[in-house]
């Protein structure tokens, strides 16, 4: 063999040594980086709720596994300065205030057919900020599925209802309408309003504050925001003392408020009612309504409905009433009595009951009165123009020297509308 093969032979071999020592390092420095994985993750795992085994560097063993800690997410301390409660979207739920001139709630031309059945008929109305607003009408009028179509859990015929989105872009705020029916604005109209359906919605085999925190996870509520909330609301349902009672043992009342409770978890802008006193005592439905006017002082805005008109017309600011499919009138008591009943009662009673001398005077004075009628021994002035005319019937009862023992001027009931308005 040739020197020259030899030295060839000799300097492959001194490479090839060269080599496999290139690679004992590289394997050591990988074995070391993978002992300091193992290491990280062993000082992870081994928390004082959650111990893991690794066998063979890859099979893995939960031991000892705490659930109420494993599913809680990890608490983040953040300096910097945040909104109190701004969700994923951008919209700032706590602090972001509405303007009461401008509508959060517009529905247009809205309409429900199931086949050929026509359940509701071109709905028009507008929800300001603010607003306890009462929905009245019989049974079978439309009210639950104007509910159900107001956010979004069925889609409608015709129409569209929007809500107004206020975000932040880019540090420029920007508010815009967006239909509750188009998918990707759901994610966005859903963190601002709370639904209370007829049926109750919690969980009866856990207690009011695990209801609250269910709920409340549902929302993506943080953990630490969730806890001041739970107290929060116990304290505002009034169920404080109950936390710890699983809900099939509270009483009636009691559910009625817990579910409000669950609907108000995640501090929505909107809140709605679907029937909130029904079935109950009269005592627990003042207490209900007590609620409700503590709940609209917090600033949320309350859409409700109700068959019990007496109790719309004192404890809300509009009403809105639904006849026939449809929404015939909404707005204040007074704008609903300006539509639909024009004749104020003017209640006269005398000491001598002899209403006929008086009667051809209010005749002859020529006063704007549209009927006149006796009802057990009072006199009733049917006018348009109650608080006009008044002066000149006490003037022409004075100069007939009749003793007056009570003379009213009374306004028509929300009942009394009602009834005109679905007689017709």
């Amino acid at each position: 063999m040739s020197t020259k093969l030899k030295k060839k032979g000799v300097k492959k071999a001194h490479e090839k040594g060269a080599t496999k020592k290139k690679v004992k390092k590289k394997t050591k420095v990988v074995r070391k980086s993978s002992k300091k994985i193992k290491k990280s993750v062993k000082s992870k795992t081994n928390s004082k709720h959650t111990k893991r085994k690794f066998k063979n560097n890859s099979d893995e063993e939960l031991e000892d596994l705490n659930l109420e800690e494993a599913i809680e997410p990890e608490e983040k301390t953040d300096t910097s300065e945040k909104p109190e409660d701004k969700n994923d979207f951008g919209i700032d739920l706590e602090k972001e205030l509405y303007s009461k001139d401008k509508p959060i709630i517009k529905v247009t031309n809205l309409g429900k057919k199931y086949r050929k059945k026509v359940v509701l008929n071109n709905v028009n109305l507008e929800v300001n900020p603010g607003d306890i607003f009462g929905v009245v009408g019989m049974s079978g009028s439309g009210k639950t599925t104007l509910f159900q179509l107001m956010i979004g859990f069925i889609k409608a015929t015709n129409g569209d209802v929007e809500y107004l989105i206020k975000q932040t872009k880019n540090g420029r705020k920007t508010e815009k309408y967006r239909s509750v029916f188009k998918f990707f604005n759901q994610n966005k109209i859903k963190n601002l309003y709370g639904y209370n359906a007829q049926m109750p919605s919690f969980y009866e085999h856990l207690t009011t504050e695990e209801n609250l925190k269910f709920y409340g996870t549902l929302y993506h509520v943080p953990t630490k925001e969730l806890k001041i909330r739970v107290e929060s609301l116990l304290n505002v349902i009034g169920l404080e003392t109950d936390r710890d009672t699983l809900a099939s043992r509270l009483s009636g009342g009691m559910q009625k408020r817990l579910d409000i409770g669950c609907s108000l978890i995640h501090n929505p802008k909107i809140l709605f009612l679907d029937e909130p006193t029904a079935d109950l005592d009269p005592v627990i439905r003042k207490q209900m309504w007590k609620l409700l006017h503590a709940i609209a002082k917090r600033g949320t805005t309350i859409i409700l409905s109700s068959h019990l008109l007496d109790e719309i017309e004192h404890m809300c600011t509009k009403i809105a009433v639904i006849h026939d499919h449809r929404v015939l009138g909404y707005g204040t008591l007074e704008e609903l009595k300006g539509i639909f009943a024009r004749n104020q009662e003017i209640h006269l009673q005398t000491t001598s009951g002899n209403y006929e001398k008086l009667t051809e005077k209010f005749k002859k004075a020529r006063l704007k009165i549209i009927k006149i009628e006796e009802q057990e021994g009072v006199l009733i002035l049917y006018t348009p123009e109650g608080q006009k005319i008044l002066p000149k019937i006490i003037q022409i009862i004075n100069n007939s020297k009749e003793k007056i023992v009570s003379l009213d001027l009374k306004e028509p009931t929300l009942k009394e509308i009602f009834e005109l308005i679905t007689t017709k």
